[in-house]
């Protein structure tokens, strides 16, 4: 089937709450264009509607929020892995038969899924029905089994996933790491996944400059893996050298009580922003001086796309996918995970050498193109006319 012919498709994008992390930016960037391109779009949330919903509404893709309102249970996405045992739990049974009857309303010719969570429920749902679509999973992180120590019910969803998983399936990774996570934990061969990062529109980006104040940037919601504590922990021998400086957290999320505890307890509280969650990340950007990525895992985060993009030296540790976008010492520095001493020496060496870091920015924004939306969607494109291609022919 040729690319045209495949335009007239019906893809289905199922993910969580469409709250701004880096796959529904991503999400919201990719499919107008799709359906620009002329696919015909929709996207599912599991879990009750998010920050981001009414955008993708204006963008003119529906959203239809998978809950589970009639059993009075709801699926947001961190409550529906709560207390999850060998048997499917209520919530996600229920977000299943939902996906059964957007799939029966809908009619979808591709059903496409990101997040570990919606992919469970889709799969459950698939059991349920003969009929069901050609499934695509994008891999978004390297989250396996022991991933979360604290969340008896990720090994659970993990190995849940696993059993689930077909031979006609088509995976996605955003990383070689996410790659290597699919071989290894789930037991795809190789061959049936592509590697295709995600994007953003970068336009916005291009347009601004770093701030030459001392400002040091997070831009990352509120979970543990992401490590705010040792970007406050590491912030903490930045100040002593440079008292001048600044730490700003843009993000949303439950754990930013613990965060201001820790704040507190290392008398940071002026030197410390949290900006909430920022609709305008452009406009954020342009008043930091360089963007800490202190997360303990990472799939192909946005937010260094954009940092890169609007022209930030990036420090960060060195885990998933930083290291194909961050080439240590020519656009930014690779740290060894948890290393505090070594992420605020590396913040120190770009804050306190004014050149080098407009050097490192002008680096960034060269490689920044890997992250173009535009070649993401006619990736996309290509896959979709690949499966569409297979079905055709039996």
């Amino acid at each position: 089937m040729s690319t045209a012919q495949a335009r007239i498709a019906r893809l289905l994008h199922i993910t969580g709450p469409l709250d701004p992390g880096g796959a529904e930016k991503f999400l919201l960037d990719l499919l107008p264009r799709l359906r620009a391109e002329g696919f015909c779009v929709q996207v599912a949330s599991v879990g009750l509607g998010g920050e981001l919903r009414d955008d993708f509404v204006a963008e003119g893709v529906p959203v239809t929020e998978v809950t589970t309102a009639r059993t009075g249970v709801r699926a947001r996405l961190l409550a529906a892995m709560e207390g999850v045992s060998t048997s499917h739990p209520e919530g996600i049974r229920a977000c299943a038969a939902g996906i059964c009857r957007l799939v029966t309303h809908f009619r979808p010719d591709i059903i496409h899924t990101h997040l570990a969570l919606p992919d469970l429920v889709t799969r459950i749902a698939r059991q349920s029905r003969a009929d069901f679509p050609s499934l695509i999973c994008t891999q978004h992180d390297s989250f396996g089994r022991g991933a979360f120590p604290d969340e008896a019910s990720w090994d659970w969803i993990v190995d849940q996933r696993a059993a689930l998983i077909r031979q006609d399936d088509v995976f996605v990774a955003v990383s070689d790491e996410a790659r290597a996570l699919l071989c290894s934990e789930y037991r795809v061969g190789s061959g049936r996944v592509s590697r295709i990062a995600p994007g953003r529109d970068l336009e916005p980006f291009y347009r601004i400059s770093p701030s030459p104040s001392p400002v040091v940037g997070v831009l990352a919601n509120f979970h543990a893996y992401k490590g705010h504590t040792y970007a406050i922990d590491a912030f903490a021998q930045v100040v002593r050298a440079r008292p001048d400086a600044m730490l700003a957290f843009a993000g949303g999320g439950e754990g930013i009580d613990v965060l201001k505890a820790r704040v507190r307890e290392l008398d940071l509280v002026e030197s410390v922003r949290f900006d909430g969650s920022v609709r305008d990340v452009a406009q954020w950007l342009a008043g930091v001086a360089v963007l800490a990525v202190p997360s303990l895992s990472e799939g192909f985060p946005m937010s260094v796309i954009e940092a890169m993009a609007s022209g930030h030296p990036v420090v960060a540790f060195d885990v998933g996918g930083l290291s194909t976008q961050i080439q240590d010492g020519l656009n930014g520095y690779l740290v060894t995970p948890r290393d505090t001493a070594g992420l605020a020496g590396r913040i120190l060496d770009v804050l306190n050498n004014r050149q080098e870091a407009i050097r490192m920015g002008a680096a960034s924004r060269d490689r920044a193109g890997m992250g173009d939306i535009r070649t993401i969607v006619r990736r996309h494109s290509d896959l979709y006319a690949d499966v569409l291609s297979r079905q055709a022919t039996g």
